[in-house]
């Protein structure tokens, strides 16, 4: 029965004493003495993962050393806490694309609440006959910050925004994004997902012209990067395609003035190598604006 090495690690638990460890590097570590003349030195203090693993290893050691379980446990935080160090995986506000002609905003009704305290991306864009970018955008409860993009082209735009730490808004709720001027017979876009666990803005190259932008390296291995294209062809769709290495969030086409196609794509990262974000289209378009953005997770 695994009841009693189990009721023996919690009291290993208990029992722990936190001494103060200093190893080569100067780094605080938490001594832990288990029973006998065992002991853990594990990492002090504070991030959930190492709390979960504190708690693991207390419980499970004397299960390990006894044969009765193997490692697969110990792997557990990683599908708790995903494996890009606590960013969740992003959850689908909704999308639209839609004819305003002659209006200055463009508006969705969300699919899902956002929680207190979580980071919200928006991307949006359009195309017009002339360069029309965001001014502003608004859940009603929360005010985004531009991160980057903007107006790479004489007709078209593509920008993504965020807030940190947004006050909860129920399911059903209206995300509306003013643009600096009137729209023509084309189209705007909008995608938006939330995640937890963002800090900040990383990097933030200038929009692109092309299909192809990178990030740079990045300042940390655990961030978030989030992609967004917007472009037109006068004949046919140009129909977005995601980017090797992202999971799309957006695929919108509509048939305007000209057939406007726009797309959102993000990608969880735990290195700080340069990303690259580079989606297609189906039919080339005659012109599009592409940008990515680098968020920090904790």
């Amino acid at each position: 029965m695994a009841t009693r090495p189990i009721a023996q690690g919690a009291r290993m638990l208990r029992r722990g004493r936190a001494e103060n460890f200093f190893g080569p590097s100067c780094w605080p570590f938490e001594h832990l003495h288990l029973a006998g003349e065992r002991h853990l030195w594990l990492p002090r203090g504070g991030a959930p993962m190492i709390r979960y693993l504190k708690l693991v290893a207390a419980l499970c050691l004397p299960l390990l050393l006894s044969g009765q379980i193997g490692p697969p446990p110990l792997l557990f935080p990683l599908a708790v806490f995903g494996a890009s160090g606590g960013i969740s995986t992003p959850t689908s506000l909704g999308s639209t694309i839609q004819t305003r002609n002659g209006l200055t905003t463009v508006a969705l009704t969300t699919t899902a609440a956002i929680p207190a305290a979580a980071a919200v991306i928006v991307a949006a864009g359009n195309v017009t006959g002339t360069a029309v970018t965001v001014s502003s955008i608004s859940d009603g409860t929360n005010t985004y910050t531009k991160a980057g993009g903007g107006a790479a082209t004489a007709s078209t735009d593509a920008e993504i925004w965020y807030k940190t730490n947004a006050s909860a808004v129920g399911s059903g709720a209206t995300i509306t994004v003013t643009f600096s001027g009137a729209l023509d017979t084309n189209a705007a876009y909008v995608a938006a997902f939330y995640v937890t666990s963002l800090s900040a803005v990383d990097k933030a190259p200038a929009v692109s012209s092309t299909t192809s932008i990178s990030t740079g390296t990045l300042a940390q291995a655990t961030e978030l990067i989030v992609g967004t294209m917007c472009g037109f062809l006068n004949a046919s769709s140009p129909t977005y395609n995601e980017a090797s290495g992202f999971t799309n969030l957006a695929s919108l086409n509509i048939a305007a003035g000209n057939h406007v196609s726009a797309g959102l794509g993000y990608q969880l990262v735990s290195s700080t190598n340069s990303v690259t974000y580079n989606p297609t289209w189906t039919n080339a378009a005659n012109q599009q604006s592409t940008d990515v953005v680098s968020f920090k997770g904790p």
